[in-house]
């Protein structure tokens, strides 16, 4: 299958699932469920459908879970609701996501049954090095970040380890990180004023990529539906936005602002996160 087609199937599989996303009855997100790459299913009218970190469940479904599996889904009022297995769960009825539904339609399409493990082709092939450029899909052309003190993560695919990274201004290198055996890194506690920045990625072949992007003092404005949403599926909500405007060029800050959850180990900032950084689009057309 040729990638136009990809793209075409991606954007028909998109248009029916914000449509579905209109639906009253859809009341919660998948945050979790165990054992990690279990391949579990939910019964929705007769239809078989996959469970995914970030699936949206609506009320009556109905959840197949084998012995020693678990789903936990959240609600919009940041309530949860788990259920272990053998059994089959039904999802409550329970208030309606609303607006931020779609944004969990969109993702939940190309989330893969563990996300650790098929993420992106950042997360795969280091023994099987292949010399390929080095791309950095969090930095499209035209990247953008908000200016002050923060962190950057990257990830990116091609090039063989190990890796060196520069973060440099006009001015002269601001950070330096030498040896890496991955494809993924975050600059801590970096202070950037407004202006034009650049990361070079350099492996061990001496192939290199360097990345502009700029920092400025202002970001975009919310929508409304998100402006004060604050909870844990509206902050997720909030990042896939903002991965997703302007052609994806604050990409890195949709990830920065999904780190504190990330911190507390939570498996749906997780998962959103290596997606943002592996695609180069949220419409399910990968960098592999």
């Amino acid at each position: 299958m040729g990638r136009s087609e990809k793209i075409i199937i991606a954007m028909c599989c998109l248009a029916s699932a914000l449509s579905l996303a209109k639906d009253a009855s859809d009341i919660g997100v998948v945050v979790d469920y165990s054992p990690p790459g279990a391949i579990l299913y939910l019964d929705r009218a007769g239809l078989k459908l996959p469970v995914r970190i970030a699936t949206v469940v609506q009320a009556g479904d109905k959840i197949q879970l084998p012995a020693n599996s678990s789903v936990t889904v959240e609600r919009a009022d940041n309530q949860r609701l788990s259920s272990s297995g053998p059994g089959t769960w039904e999802v409550p009825a329970a208030p309606a996501l609303g607006s931020i539904a779609p944004y969990f339609h969109r993702i939940a399409l190309i989330m893969g049954p563990d996300y650790r493990l098929s993420a992106s082709a950042i997360t795969r092939g280091l023994d099987l090095c292949k010399r390929e450029s080095i791309v950095v899909p969090v930095l499209p052309e035209g990247a953008l970040v908000k200016a002050g003190p923060r962190g950057l993560s990257m990830a990116w695919t091609g090039g063989c380890p190990p890796f060196h990274l520069e973060l440099k201004s006009d001015h002269g290198t601001l950070a330096v990180e030498s040896g890496l055996a991955s494809r993924e890194f975050r600059f801590e506690q970096v202070s950037l004023d407004p202006g034009p920045y650049s990361v070079s990625i350099t492996d061990r072949a001496g192939a290199n990529a360097t990345i502009p992007f700029a920092a400025r003092s202002d970001g975009p404005a919310w929508p409304d539906t998100l402006a004060t949403d604050t909870s844990h599926l509206g902050t997720v909500a909030r990042a896939l936005w903002l991965a997703d405007i302007d052609r994806g060029v604050w990409r890195m800050d949709s990830v920065e602002l999904l780190m504190p959850l990330r911190r507390q180990h939570d498996r749906l900032a997780e998962a959103v996160s290596q997606r943002i950084l592996g695609q180069t689009s949220m419409d399910g057309t990968a960098t592999e």
